[in-house]
């Protein structure tokens, strides 16, 4: 990516998966259902758009709870993007950014395709962020410099300020919504005080979360099953500790919410 970096003046910071970047005065964001995307203007987001600030940037986290190594991840990530649009295969290159490390690559497209696409991968923690950038060939001079300086401008938080809390005192996700326990639990146990929450948010987003925000407020993870992982469970448990308060946390995956429209995972909080 090119070195030369224009003055970015907005935060963004995604209160799952714990990173923040800098956009450019002006730049837009959109979620979308594999990630977070962002460009020039809302119109760039579109498929068929080709106007003059065309291109974009994707940011797509994943959980890595079996911490699988970085390689065999870019491989499989390169592997279905050549697949997809035809490419060629290309040299790949290490890739750092502060403590996290992995590669990066710009992928040879079609001749015919007018467009430059380029792709990263980093693993910090538990946590894997795949980068895409994507423009018109023309818009190379414009449009690289600030990619380049939105990516170089990552960092990943040790805790996000402004979360909601629990009565125990531990943090929630953004946009939890209680529920009935009775809705919830299945076979997490019977001791204690259980609440319930639904989110819109991924299981693999909320062990994120909790892997770092619960240190982050003090609390001592006990014990860690992860989702998906080598135990029975079909979902994920952590056990938290914070002076005399004891907390039993699962992480469930949920069924399509009433639109249709992704999953509505569950949290069953139990304090003891």
């Amino acid at each position: 990516m090119a070195s030369e970096q224009p003055r970015a003046v907005r935060p963004f910071v995604h209160p799952l998966w714990g990173f923040a970047i800098a956009l450019p005065s002006g730049w837009v964001h959109r979620r979308v259902q594999d990630g977070d995307a962002f460009a020039e203007i809302e119109a760039a987001f579109d498929p068929g758009y080709a106007g003059p600030l065309a291109g974009h940037v994707i940011l797509q986290a994943e959980w890595n709870g079996l911490r699988r190594e970085v390689e065999p991840i870019w491989q499989d990530h390169l592997a279905r993007v050549a697949v997809m649009l035809g490419a060629k295969q290309v040299s790949s290159a290490p890739w750092r950014i502060g403590p996290a490390i992995g590669l990066e690559a710009e992928i040879a497209l079609p001749r015919q395709d007018p467009n430059r696409l380029w792709l990263g991968v980093l693993s910090h923690d538990l946590v894997v962020l795949k980068a895409l950038v994507s423009h018109p060939l023309e818009r190379r001079a414009a449009f690289e410099p600030q990619a380049t300086a939105i990516l170089r401008s990552l960092r990943f938080l040790r805790g996000v300020d402004g979360l909601p809390r629990h009565t125990c005192g531990l943090p929630l996700p953004p946009e939890s919504t209680p529920v009935p326990a009775a809705d919830v639990l299945t076979d997490l146990g019977a001791e204690g005080v259980w609440d319930a929450y639904e989110t819109p948010h991924s299981v693999g987003a909320l062990q994120a979360f909790y892997w770092r925000e619960a240190p982050a407020a003090g609390w001592e993870i006990t014990s860690f099953q992860p989702f998906p992982g080598d135990h029975p469970h079909p979902f994920a448990r952590l056990g938290l500790r914070k002076a005399q308060a004891v907390v039993a946390l699962g992480i469930l995956p949920g069924a399509p919410d009433a639109a249709g429209e992704g999953l509505r995972t569950r949290l069953a909080l139990n304090v003891r």
